[in-house]
């Protein structure tokens, strides 16, 4: 929770632990308000591990909480989506014109380490390798969940099926433009281990989706290092101007 205070650079931020397990590892947290003023906060939540990488787990899900008061008071998150049973990372929240509230990740499952060289056969899958845990993450694409009653419950997650795109991971805020027309952007891998960029859209609040904009492809070599552009976001201004970064 924060408060800004009149003045340059003054600002006041009092700090709410809104969940807490010794032995849970919650993460990539979102936060939308709807439009009747409620703020409804999601996050990552997986078993936390002494030893080993937590940041990915085959028991990743979903956790979601509200706040009636803004935002001086949480209720107790809950998992939701469990119908899901892929894992699931970077949960995100975007509330439509109408009031529509959209929560969407990105899947994952999990293979053991044996199988990585049948993986690699397929140039377009997204896959990575944990050698701590001597196992390979490929991710499967986007889930969406959809609420028409404030946030107050959602219909089970839909996978989204892309056309030419077999794996792809999300991260940023939707924007939605003025005839209401959504946007989102995704990141993908094309065949040659490079990454690229696509911008989805949504012309019935959320209900299917179709590729709007791909990119070129965004590796490059710069000095010997190659760099891979991930997690893009967008931002709509008052201006009438389209972001992405």
């Amino acid at each position: 929770k924060r408060s800004a205070e009149p003045g340059a650079g003054s600002c006041s931020c009092n700090i709410m632990i809104i969940y807490k397990r010794k032995h849970s590892y919650p993460a990539m947290p979102g936060i939308s308000r709807t439009i009747r003023g409620d703020l409804i906060a999601v996050f990552r939540n997986a078993p936390r591990e002494n030893k080993g990488y937590s940041h990915l787990h085959s028991m990743s899900t979903v956790m979601i909480t509200r706040s009636k008061d803004g935002g001086r008071s949480f209720c107790k998150p809950v998992e939701i989506g469990q119908e899901d049973l892929l894992a699931k990372q970077d949960p995100h929240l975007f509330v439509t014109r109408t009031g529509t509230v959209l929560l969407y990740y990105f899947r994952y499952l999990f293979h053991p380490e044996s199988e990585l060289p049948e993986i690699e056969k397929n140039r377009e899958l997204l896959h990575i390798k944990l050698s701590k845990k001597r196992c390979v993450a490929t991710l499967h694409g986007l889930g969406f969940m959809r609420s028409d009653d404030h946030g107050r419950t959602f219909s089970p997650p839909v996978p989204v099926s892309l056309p030419g795109v077999t794996s792809c991971a999300v991260r940023g805020r939707a924007v939605q433009f003025p005839g209401g027309r959504i946007l989102q952007a995704t990141y993908a891998r094309r065949k040659g281990d490079t990454y690229h960029i696509d911008v989805i859209a949504s012309d019935d609040e959320g209900n299917t989706w179709n590729i709007l904009t791909r990119s070129v492809a965004s590796t490059r070599e710069k000095k010997g290092i190659v760099i891979q552009h991930v997690e893009p976001s967008l931002v709509f201004t008052e201006e009438g101007t389209l972001h992405m970064f």
